[in-house]
């Protein structure tokens, strides 16, 4: 199962969230899942034996990149997600062009904190989840080699040349995460840590802010 220096494969997180005790749904990831950063994860299109683990993560947002009508909308309901609808057609021949300014749109919400903890996906999970990936891996300074690695190893056989040149030249110069990183942090570990730990990161937080401006004003004072 393809990973990166943060993600996790699905195993891993279902051994971690744990099956709730015999009687309770099996958790069971969407093939090609995987965790791309703190709070923003990325798979194939989930089926009803995945909803139970999809659960688990608490999700707040879920990008999907297809024009189809979405199908788990009782499920999106129910958990009070939002659905964020990208409708990018993911035929291969007749060849697609990428619409650019569509995934600047997905990528602004990926992006957005306060959207984590956030599941990208598509049909497979492969090519233009893939892409979506890859242009976030653009803003936080990856290089391409292993941007491009990432991509192959999630398609596999079917990794597309369009979408690794669409990746190349995209210019994620103008793109940047939008608040607060232990946001997104805390949310993912609300799946697995208690109230106290977060509460503790908060005040790491709090207290690295004061630090900067106490530093920032004394500067200032020296200059």
């Amino acid at each position: 199962m393809p990973s990166s220096d943060v993600s996790s494969d699905g195993s891993e997180l279902a051994a971690l969230l744990g099956d709730g005790g015999k009687g309770s749904p099996k958790v069971i990831p969407p093939p090609n899942f995987g965790m791309v950063d703190w709070g923003i994860y990325r798979s194939s299109y989930p089926t009803a034996e995945n909803l139970p683990f999809l659960k688990k993560l608490r999700l707040r947002s879920i990008v999907y990149l297809c024009p189809e009508p979405y199908l788990n909308h009782e499920f999106v309901a129910e958990n009070k997600i939002k659905l964020f609808q990208f409708g990018i057609e993911g035929k291969c021949e007749p060849a697609v062009e990428i619409p650019e300014g569509v995934i600047r749109d997905a990528l602004r919400v990926v992006l957005d904190v306060e959207n984590y903890p956030l599941l990208i996906h598509c049909n497979r999970g492969k090519h233009r989840t893939g892409v979506l990936v890859g242009c976030y891996r653009k803003v936080h300074k990856w290089s391409l080699a292993s941007i491009l690695d990432e991509y192959d190893r999630y398609a596999g056989a079917k990794a597309r040349l369009r979408d690794k040149q669409f990746v190349e030249a995209f210019d994620a110069s103008r793109m940047q995460r939008k608040g607060q990183i232990w946001k997104a942090i805390s949310w993912w570990l609300r799946a697995f840590c208690d109230g106290q730990t977060l509460q503790e990161l908060k005040s790491l937080d709090s207290r690295e802010r004061e630090i900067e401006r106490a530093h920032g004003h004394n500067c200032r004072n020296s200059c």
